[in-house]
């Protein structure tokens, strides 16, 4: 365990990901992807691509929460990893957990993210005083993070247009956005 399952393209590694899922159970099948772009290309590969490869080779280091099912396409299966690439477990962060801000802030820029005046796509955190506005690179939703102090102090999701937070959250998982 895990079963690796090879097809050429990745159009078919993804169908087929998607119908082992209903056999086995989403949990059960995990879709490895390739980056979009050329190994010579001066593009660097997608934000979300990188973050879902890392939660990936995260968890197939897990013992215990291994996929029974890996797809991927020959691009992806030819495709270098870095050593060590999904040894470190993701960051996890919660209403409670104390923390420096900005230890947290220069952890996040070393595993690829990147500092703007405001979040508005994956991969991005920007800073305002105390709180912390973060997109993980595998979350559908950015975060925003109010400290007090060096404890998180409430975590909620808030929307890209209006800069609102929505729902409060109980914890985030946070990987990094590229494997070295």
């Amino acid at each position: 365990r895990p079963l690796l399952a090879v097809v050429p393209t990745d159009g078919e590694a993804e169908r087929l990901a998607i119908d082992l899922g209903y056999y086995l159970g989403p949990s059960e099948v995990e879709l490895f992807p390739a980056w979009e772009t050329l190994p010579f290309e001066r593009v660097s590969p997608g934000v979300e691509t990188m973050g879902h490869r890392m939660r990936i080779l995260n968890r197939l280091a897990e013992p215990v929460n291994r996929p029974t099912v890996l797809v991927t396409s020959g691009r992806a299966l030819v495709q270098r990893i870095c050593p060590g690439a999904g040894e470190a477990g993701p960051l996890l962060l919660g209403p409670g957990d104390v923390i420096d801000q900005t230890g947290l802030v220069e952890s996040l820029v070393a595993a690829g993210y990147r500092r703007e005046y405001q979040v508005e796509h994956r991969g991005e955190l920007a800073i305002r005083g105390s709180i912390l506005d973060l997109w993980p690179s595998t979350s559908e939703v950015p975060f925003r993070i109010d400290f007090w102090g060096d404890e998180i102090d409430r975590l909620c999701e808030f929307g890209v247009a209006d800069q609102r937070t929505t729902i409060a959250r109980s914890e985030v998982e946070v990987f990094p956005c590229r494997e070295m």
